[in-house]
C-alpha cells in the first residue's frame, strides 16, 4: 500500500489543471497547486525573493508548439510580500518582457525567464518567475569547484569574464526594443550571487547575468525626443529630456532611491541620498574580476583569504567587507565626497581603494607561474586606472572598451603560453636528440651551412 501511495502521489500531478506556458504573457492562476513532482527545495533566501528548485511534471511546461515529454527541473523565484519586493518583482518582469526579450538583438550571457506567474491565494497574491535551472551561481561555483589547473581551463574562465563585459555593454548600450530607438539598463546589484553558471552537455560553462529586481532602465522613443524611464512598479513615466539613471526602486516614505548594500556595491551607493548609474556596474564588475582572479590563483581558500583581508583593512575593522575604505573629512577636502549616515549622524565621507585589493595583486604577481603572472600584471592597470576608481565622475570607461582591453590581456596570455610550450618542446627534443639522432636548430645558435652540402 505504501508503494501504491507513493506512485499515486507521483502521478497525481499529471491531472493538475495548471499548465505553465513559456514565453507568454503573465499567467494568473487561482489554484495553489502547481505541477510539481517533488516538494520545492529552497536554493537561495534573498532580501526580496526566495529561489526554489522545482520539478515540473511532463506535459505541464508548454511552448507555442510543444510541451515537455519528460519531467524538467526549473528554478522558481518567489517574491516576498513586502512593498519593496513587489516593486522588484514587477520591475524585473517589466525589464525582461518589454525590453530585453523584445529587443531586436539578444545576448547569450543574460539569463532569460521562461514563465511569469501570479498565484491567487486567500489573502494574498504570490508573484513568481521561472528560469532554467543553472548548475551554480558564481559564488557557489568558486566554493565547490576546484580552481582550474590547466591553461585551457583558466582561459575558458577568463573568456567568460570577457563575455560578462560584453553582456554589460549590451545592457548599457545595445538594447533595441520594438518601438524605441535605444534603451539602457543599469543592473545595480551585480555580484557573484547574481551570475549564473550553466554547464552545457559538452562540459563548457557559460556565465549569465540574472536578477534585475533593483535595475534602472531608460529609453528613448522611436519618434520625437520624448523619453521615459521604467519606474518601480513597471510603469513608464515620460520626461521631455533624455533620462538619467538614478535607480528605479524608491522608498515612498522618504522618496529616496533604494540601493542594495553588498560587498560589491560602489562607493556612491553608500551615500544617504544615493545616486547610482552605469558606472556603479563598472565598479561591481571590477570587484568581481578581483574575486575571480583570487580564485584562479588559489581556489576557494584564496577567495576566503581575500575576504578576510578586506575586512581586516576596512574602515570599521572586522565589521565591513567592501572593496573600498572611507573616512570622515571636512569641507576643505577637494576630492570626491558624499554624505553618509552613520550611528545616527551624517558625515562627509571620502573614499579610497581597499589596500587588500592592491596587496592581492602584488602577491599574485610574485607567486604565480609565468603565464598567469602576465594575466595579473595586465589586468591590474585596467582595474586601478578605470574600473575601481572611487570617484564615479572618473569611472567613465564604457564596457565595450573594457571588453577590448580584456581581449588584449587574453591574447597576451595566449602568446606567453605559446612561447612557454615551444620552449618546453625544444628542451624535450634536445634531451631526445642524442637517442634519435636529431639536430635541433633554432634561432639561439648559428647554422653551420658547410654541413648542409
Amino acid at each position: 500500500m505504501e508503494n501504491l501511495a507513493d506512485t499515486l502521489h507521483t502521478i497525481q500531478w499529471l491531472f493538475c489543471p495548471v499548465v505553465l506556458r513559456k514565453y507568454g504573457p503573465e499567467q494568473l492562476v487561482r489554484s495553489a497547486r502547481l505541477p510539481y513532482l517533488e516538494e520545492p527545495k529552497l536554493c537561495n533566501d534573498g532580501a526580496s525573493a526566495r529561489v526554489y528548485k522545482v520539478k515540473v511534471a511532463k506535459g505541464h511546461l508548454q511552448s507555442r508548439y510543444s510541451s515537455n515529454r519528460v519531467p524538467v527541473w526549473l528554478a522558481q523565484k518567489v517574491f516576498r510580500p513586502s512593498e519593496v519586493a513587489k516593486q522588484a518583482g514587477s520591475l524585473e518582469q517589466s525589464i525582461h518582457e518589454r525590453f530585453i526579450q523584445s529587443s531586436l538583438i539578444r545576448h547569450g550571457n543574460i539569463s532569460r525567464p521562461l514563465i511569469s506567474l501570479r498565484v491567487q491565494r486567500e489573502d494574498s497574491i504570490d508573484h513568481c518567475i521561472f528560469f532554467r535551472l543553472a548548475d551554480f551561481d558564481l559564488r557557489g561555483y568558486m566554493e565547490h569547484v576546484p580552481r582550474p589547473d590547466t591553461t585551457t581551463a583558466r582561459r575558458c574562465i577568463f573568456q567568460q569574464i570577457i563575455n560578462l563585459a560584453s553582456a554589460l555593454d549590451f545592457l548599457h548600450n545595445g538594447i533595441q526594443p520594438l518601438g524605441y530607438s535605444r534603451a539602457s539598463c543599469h543592473h545595480l546589484d551585480l555580484k557573484p550571487e547574481n551570475i549564473l553558471v550553466d554547464r552545457g552537455e559538452d562540459g563548457a560553462i557559460t556565465f549569465k547575468i540574472t536578477d534585475f529586481g533593483f535595475s534602472a532602465l531608460h529609453f528613448r522613443a522611436g519618434q520625437g525626443v520624448r523619453s521615459a524611464s521604467v519606474a518601480g512598479k513597471g510603469t513608464a513615466r515620460e520626461d521631455r529630456q533624455p533620462s538619467m539613471s538614478y535607480g528605479s526602486l524608491r522608498d515612498k516614505s522618504t522618496n529616496r532611491d533604494i540601493t542594495v548594500g553588498s560587498t560589491y556595491m560602489s562607493p556612491e551607493a553608500m551615500a544617504e541620498f544615493a545616486t547610482v548609474s552605469s558606472c556603479s556596474d563598472v565598479w561591481a564588475f571590477g570587484a568581481i574580476i578581483c574575486t575571480v582572479m583570487a580564485w584562479l590563483n588559489n581556489g576557494h581558500p584564496g577567495v576566503q583569504a581575500f575576504s578576510r583581508n578586506r575586512i581586516a583593512t576596512s574602515s570599521k575593522e572586522g565589521s565591513e567587507d567592501y572593496f573600498f575604505r572611507y573616512e570622515r573629512v571636512d569641507s576643505s577636502y577637494t576630492g570626491y565626497t558624499n554624505l553618509v549616515k552613520d550611528d545616527g549622524s551624517t558625515m562627509r565621507t571620502a573614499y579610497y581603494l581597499n589596500p587588500a585589493v592592491v596587496n592581492l595583486f602584488k602577491s599574485m604577481r610574485t607567486t604565480a607561474i609565468l603565464e598567469e603572472r602576465v594575466m595579473y600584471e595586465q589586468v591590474w592597470p585596467l582595474l586601478q586606472d578605470s574600473l575601481l576608481l572611487p570617484d564615479p565622475r572618473k569611472r567613465t570607461i564604457r564596457m565595450d572598451e573594457v571588453r577590448r582591453q580584456l581581449w588584449r590581456v587574453l591574447r597576451a596570455v595566449d602568446d606567453e603560453a605559446g612561447m612557454i610550450s615551444s620552449h618546453v618542446l625544444l628542451a624535450r627534443l634536445r634531451e631526445l636528440s642524442p637517442t634519435l639522432g636529431l639536430l635541433i636548430v633554432h634561432a639561439d645558435f648559428p647554422i653551420d651551412k658547410s654541413r648542409q652540402s
